[in-house]
């Protein structure tokens, strides 16, 4: 079964999904609160064009990346998180095609990265409880953890593609996905300085 996200966007789609109107703005200092007050009407067309044209225009395939600095030595450039800020825009339709994914269940139940649920939360009840039933009813019980060194970083582009062909979704879309990676860089920003541009390659 091929399965295709059809154009035709609706308001009330675009609706649900709107970005917080105080998430950070893109490459393009577009900010959210303008783009959540544009016309209702405005964004389901905006998006149509999206799906219409097949690809995106190349001002919005841009991103920046800031570096956010986790816990330890703030001297280490190992203890920052790099984080990719694409335009607004970008984010949203991206948001509605995730959704209208959901709605084909093609992710299994148990998964928890990527997916509108709290995972960490529902992962620590069930080693916290299978363990306890293990102790209450007497059984055995064996537990395996594999922690897989970036995991999601060492993922190819053709791996992405053939994953998306496998679970049946058409062609169109997968061209869409390829070549949003294909086309889109990023520039490093570190406070108010831009520094080198990248270019995405995998």
């Amino acid at each position: 079964m091929t399965y295709s996200i059809p154009i035709l966007i609706s308001t009330e789609e675009v609706s649900e999904c709107l970005p917080s109107a105080t998430t950070a703005p893109g490459p393009d200092g577009f900010p959210a609160r303008l783009w959540c007050r544009l016309p209702c009407n405005l964004i389901p067309g905006l998006f149509n064009l999206f799906v219409a044209y097949g690809s995106l225009p190349p001002i919005l395939v841009k991103s920046r990346t800031v570096f956010v600095a986790k816990k330890g030595d703030p001297q280490c450039p190992g203890n920052y998180q790099p984080i990719s800020i694409a335009s607004v825009a970008i984010r949203h339709f991206h948001r509605f095609l995730a959704r209208r994914l959901e709605r084909l269940s093609l992710v299994d139940e148990r998964q928890r990265a990527f997916r509108r649920t709290d995972g960490v939360a529902e992962n620590l009840f069930l080693l916290q409880s299978v363990p306890k039933d293990s102790r209450s009813s007497c059984k055995g019980l064996c537990l395996a953890s594999l922690d897989l060194s970036k995991a999601f970083d060492s993922v190819t582009h053709d791996s992405i593609a053939s994953a998306m062909r496998r679970v049946g979704l058409d062609q169109r879309f997968v061209d869409y996905i390829r070549g949003t990676y294909e086309q889109s860089e990023t520039f490093l920003q570190v406070y108010t300085n831009k520094l080198k541009v990248i270019d995405f390659f995998k």
